[in-house]
């Protein structure tokens, strides 16, 4: 499938790529990048075509690892997002390809990211973190009966934190790739702070909220440089 690319004029570059399909027939034509957030599979069922356990797991990274190495820039830094079994299973695999490892950064997610489905009094599990919901839809094999209240994406992230990850490695201006995107929260992120997201994100009703949430941080941010003095 062809990329979808948002311009902010008839004759100017897009402020974002979202590709609607597998990251790794966008990759060719995406330009280097300066950092990569990958939120790929976990082996949790989390979402249609996660892995079941962690065996396969680097299996599964393995196409996407040897685009990432083939492609990135000497400086380009990744940010792999993965349960501690999961990043333990893959990390020979990023070694393989000369990645060198900088540290684990924990997220503690807080009370103020318990989504909207579990409550303190009756929470029996780990909360999900969340901030849309209501999609009524089985966003992954392991949601069973969604509700108005259910998350649309179990693994969406806060755009604080997007925001608090992109300051760190990159500047404005910087390319950012987000080969799974879900709800695209780094290319939200990336977009509000005047950085150049490429996404991909294969499952399409995800895709349309990214794509949605994308316009939507791109209409704030005109907005705000229409705003200026």
């Amino acid at each position: 499938m062809k990329n979808r690319a948002a311009a902010r004029g008839p004759r100017k570059q897009p402020a974002y790529l979202l590709h609607r399909g597998d990251a790794l027939d966008a990759y060719q034509g995406w330009p280097t990048p300066t950092t990569m957030i990958s939120d790929g599979a976990y082996g949790v069922r989390g979402f249609h075509g996660d892995t079941i356990g962690t065996d396969r797991i680097a299996e599964w990274y393995q196409p996407h690892v040897e685009a990432w190495s083939r492609l990135a820039g000497p400086a380009t830094t990744l940010w792999f997002w993965n349960t501690e079994v999961g990043w333990a299973t893959v990390h020979p695999l990023l070694v393989q390809h000369g990645w060198d490892y900088v540290q684990a950064i924990t997220w503690d997610r807080g009370i103020t990211h318990i989504a909207g489905n579990v409550n303190g009094k009756t929470i029996r599990r780990f909360p999900v973190v969340s901030r849309i919901k209501g999609t009524m839809r089985r966003a992954a094999p392991r949601v069973h009966n969604p509700s108005s209240l259910s998350a649309a994406h179990l693994n969406q992230k806060p755009l604080e934190f997007m925001r608090r990850m992109l300051n760190a490695v990159t500047d404005p201006g910087d390319v950012v790739w987000e080969p799974f995107g879900g709800l695209a929260s780094a290319s939200v992120a990336a977009v509000e702070t005047g950085r150049f997201p490429c996404a991909a994100e294969i499952d399409h009703d995800f895709a349309e909220i990214a794509a949605q949430r994308l316009d939507d941080a791109l209409a704030g941010r005109d907005q705000e440089t229409e705003d200026l003095p």
